[in-house]
């Protein structure tokens, strides 16, 4: 009697080696392979496209959700300090300061947690919190309440920045689709903070606590679709025992931090990523100061000057997604170069390292819009970099 493997693969070979015999996934056409199979509510590679498509697209809108409102103090900062009687200078970068301190410590955990937990519980309950946090940031009584809920803003809005990629990961198979997938989400990430200033300078007019009331607005009206993001990680769907317990959990959180201080690919990208980061946040304090106090703009005004970084970052996703055809396209005929997974990112840093930075041309002699080119340049210096370490 033959064995049910021999029947449908038509050789001799065992169970055992079927098993063990290792697959290479293709790049191209594995997104495609599963749109002829059944789809299996238990594995989310096989969903349909518009369930795939409405996961992605809540997992982009809470990470909007997210930078947006990392920066969205820095536009109407002296009217907050007016109104909370702000004397000392240096205390004015404390909304966006310590939103980032909980945007580091926040991923250390909701990461981790997602893996034993799922993703669904864990972009549910904290981006409620994080609702609600924000809803507490415009009723602050005072300059210190409004610093401490700023930092509980920021530890749960960090969840998307944690979470989103494994979401992407869990439901796009092909590398292909999940890496063009990852580079929205970059663009998204990059161009998000720019709207977020100009949005506060002119609405802080009306009021102070309006810059942090239409951060609520966004929020509530994501959060109605967040509620419905389905399970997306497969052990969790199949109720496999996970080890929920102390051990478990703490296994689970002190993984991030093994992997940090082990790897050293990880280290040093991480190194370099906080630098990067560091530069990019550091001119949201001080654009305030050069286009309002140097060339005289009001609040709203000046925050356009943020919307050039918003287009670079467009452009640069246009590069990407090009560049990911002319990758493939060098693979499918062999080229040397393609072959070799150091040079396959290297071109995006070579375009975009030249590009000078912010400031290079941007004395106050010289008309601001010098500044505001430079800016576009320099996102998608940072973007090229960022995504050759994705």
């Amino acid at each position: 009697m033959s064995h049910p493997v021999d029947d449908q693969l038509g050789s001799r070979l065992s169970v055992s080696q079927y098993i063990q015999e290792p697959k290479v996934l293709p790049e191209k056409g594995l997104e495609e392979s599963t749109m002829g199979t059944v789809e299996n509510p238990l594995k989310p590679a096989t969903w349909c496209g518009s369930k795939k498509t409405f996961v992605a697209f809540v997992g982009l809108l809470t990470l909007f959700n997210s930078v947006f409102d990392s920066t969205i103090p820095s536009g109407g900062i002296r009217f907050i300090a007016a109104a909370l009687n702000v004397r000392g200078e240096s205390q004015l970068a404390l909304p966006t300061s310590v939103f980032l301190i909980g945007y580091v410590t926040g991923p250390l955990v909701f990461g981790p947690m997602s893996e034993v937990y799922g993703r669904r519980l864990v972009m549910i309950g904290s981006f409620g919190l994080f609702t609600i946090f924000t809803l507490a940031c415009a009723v602050a009584p005072s300059w210190l309440a409004l610093i401490i809920f700023r930092s509980l803003c920021g530890i749960f809005a960090s969840t998307p920045i944690a979470v989103t990629g494994g979401i992407f990961a869990d439901i796009y198979r092909s590398p292909l689709t999940r890496g063009r997938v990852m580079a929205l989400s970059m663009a998204v990430t990059a161009a998000g903070p720019q709207f977020a200033p100009v949005i506060a300078g002119f609405v802080a007019t009306a009021g102070w606590r309006w810059i942090f009331w239409v951060s609520l607005i966004l929020a509530g009206v994501t959060l109605i679709p967040v509620l419905f993001l389905p399970e997306t990680f497969q052990p969790a769907l199949l109720k496999q025992p996970q080890q929920r317990g102390e051990r478990g959990v703490t296994k689970a959180l002190a993984r991030p931090l093994h992997m940090l201080f082990c790897k050293p690919i990880l280290s040093f990208t991480c190194l370099y990523l906080s630098y990067a980061s560091a530069i990019f946040f550091m001119y949201f304090e001080a654009y305030p100061l050069i286009f309002q106090g140097v060339y005289g703009m009001s609040d709203g005004i000046s925050g356009l000057a943020f919307l050039p970084i918003a287009v670079g970052a467009g452009i640069g996703l246009g590069i990407f997604v090009a560049y990911d055809s002319f990758l493939q396209r060098a693979k499918s005929r062999r080229a040397g170069w393609s072959t070799v997974e150091e040079y396959q990112r290297l071109p995006l840093a070579c375009l975009g390292g030249p590009l000078p930075s912010f400031g290079w041309d941007g004395p106050l002699h010289r008309k601001y819009t010098g500044s505001f080119r430079c800016w576009r340049g320099y996102r998608l210096e940072w973007g090229s970099s960022s995504y050759l370490w994705l």
